[in-house]
């Protein structure tokens, strides 16, 4: 009887208890990271007919990607935004399409698929922040 009056105490078996805490912490955390991924459903939620378009290679023009978006729906305006020569940074542009479903489809189409041999990412426009002076005049 001693025996079992002992395993019910878990001050006397530290390890135990911080094993128990540390896999229950783990499970818990899973199971939550699993509910808001199935939550999301793998898919970017656009509500806007603007899109960002990340990633682009540097041969890229405005009439591929016109082209390459038209099927997700209409496709009003395309700005192609490069870097200088000089600088490393990927080009990327912004499209305004037609509706908020086609530019929902066109995100979740389009995103992590290969575009004139890269790889880019599509997502819902943000609004440009505001920035505080400063800088040279």
């Amino acid at each position: 009887m001693e025996a079992t009056a002992c395993m019910t105490n878990p001050c006397e078996y530290p390890l135990y208890t911080l094993i128990s805490a540390v896999l229950a912490g783990f499970l818990l955390g899973l199971l939550l990271g699993l509910r808001l991924r199935l939550r999301r459903g793998g898919s970017r939620v656009v509500r806007s007919t603007e899109i960002h378009v990340g990633n682009l290679a540097a041969g890229t023009n405005e009439q591929t990607i016109r082209k390459c978006f038209e099927r997700f729906g209409e496709v009003r305006d395309v700005r192609l935004i490069s870097g200088r020569g000089d600088d490393d940074r990927k080009p990327f542009a912004f499209l305004s399409m037609g509706s908020v479903e086609s530019a929902q489809a066109a995100a979740n189409g389009m995103n992590g698929k290969e575009l004139d041999g890269s790889r880019v990412t599509v997502s819902e426009a943000r609004s440009r922040r505001r920035r505080n002076g400063g800088g040279r005049r």
